[in-house]
Order: structure tokens, then sequence, then C-alpha cells
């Protein structure tokens, strides 16, 4: 039987500009072994004892040098089923806003770009997050009531 399984994470990075929000593309090193040279957002896997929001904070820090004050919990999770190993991956979604621009990019990375709400879908490769991008986007400048329903406690 088919496992389902809560192992990664996915995490989109905000910065305010000029009255608007860009978000945070980073394209993975043409060395790294599964999807290289992909743009996507900071995905990592969860460790042992580890909650999904440590995870994302862990993650965004090790792959960009961020450190995260405020966290949100997007209100959709993204999957994907795994054949090789016949799991159903459930992906929580986290958002943070950056305080500056500045990214550190770790080995797993070769490059970033700060992009706008319209270039996400030809940005990002996976539709889910795609989807994880354009809801943050949203719940920043649209539905900003959600903001104080899903910010992380930490």
């Amino acid at each position: 039987m088919t496992k389902n399984i809560v192992r990664c994470i996915d995490c989109h990075v905000a910065f305010k500009e000029d009255d608007s929000y860009k978000l945070l593309a980073l394209k993975t090193s043409r060395d790294k072994k599964i999807y290289p040279n992909m743009w996507q957002c900071i995905t990592g896997k969860i460790n042992t004892n580890e909650k999904p929001y440590q995870a994302a904070i862990r993650e965004l820090e090790e792959e960009t040098g961020i450190k995260s004050k405020t966290m949100y919990v997007i209100d959709e999770v993204s999957f994907y089923y795994e054949a090789a190993y016949d799991r159903m991956n459930i992906i929580p979604i986290f958002g943070v806003l950056a305080s500056s621009k500045k990214v550190r990019l770790s080995h797993e990375h070769q490059s970033y770009k700060w992009i706008k709400s319209n270039e996400i879908s030809n940005t990002f490769l996976w539709n889910k997050q795609k989807d994880g991008a354009i809801s943050f986007y949203n719940m920043l400048t649209k539905e900003k009531e959600k903001l104080n329903f899903c910010k992380v406690k930490y």
C-alpha cells in the first residue's frame, strides 16, 4: 500500500521594494544529482525530531543566509507521487518576509533572482511551487487578513 509521508518543505521568500513584493527564485547547481539547473523556491528535507517549520527556518538560513523574523504557513500543501518508493509526499509550504535582498547562496544553488508576481509561472518548474508562490503573494497583497491567522510562532 502506498505510504503518505511528510518529509520535506517548501519555503517562499518575499521582499517588499517600492510598495511591491518580489519573490526569491533559486537556480539549482549544475552538478546537483537531482533536478540540476532548475529554478525553485527553498526546499529541503525535515530532519528527525524536527518540525516542518523548523526545517523551513534551517533550510532558509542554509540555502540563502536569510534569517527569518516573520514566517507564515501558506494555506495549501504541495504534493507529489514518488514511484520509485511508492510514496505520496505531502509538503507543507511556508512564506517568509525578508528584511534584506542580500542572499548568500549555498553549494546547492548557482544563482538567484528576485521576481515579480507575473514572472512566477515562467520561472518555477513545478506547478505546486508556482501555486505556493502565488498563494503567498496573494496573502501579502490581496488577502492580508490571512497573515494574522497563519503566522508561525517560534
